[in-house]
């Protein structure tokens, strides 16, 4: 697992967005955690994981980017509002991978 170079972190999350980026990359344990993700198959923009999921054997297997997190489904919402409203803003052509590469 990886983060994005842009990366979104809700306001309500208490743990700074590098200790977070940490954990996520090493596969620690982090409690009641929403991901959200690029599209792990060849349909979709973004993806919303509980992060427990992740850790799991068949998303260890995949390349998953991780571009945000939050701390509840409802929140990842909101973040990922956040992400495709900045996405629509600086590209008309909505090319969501090139978006989080830049830095």
């Amino acid at each position: 697992m990886k983060a994005a170079e842009k990366f979104y972190i809700s306001e309500i999350l208490t743990i700074t967005k590098e200790k977070l980026i940490k954990r996520i990359v090493k596969g620690k344990s982090i409690p009641s955690l929403y991901c959200i993700t690029l599209p792990l198959g060849n349909v979709g923009v973004l993806e919303i994981y509980e992060y427990r999921e992740l850790l799991k054997d068949y998303y260890r297997k995949k390349d998953v980017t991780v571009v945000g997190c939050a701390v509840s489904k409802q929140d990842a919402f909101v973040v990922l509002r956040r992400i495709v409203e900045d996405i629509r803003q600086q590209d008309s052509m909505f090319r969501v991978p090139e978006f989080f590469e830049e830095g």
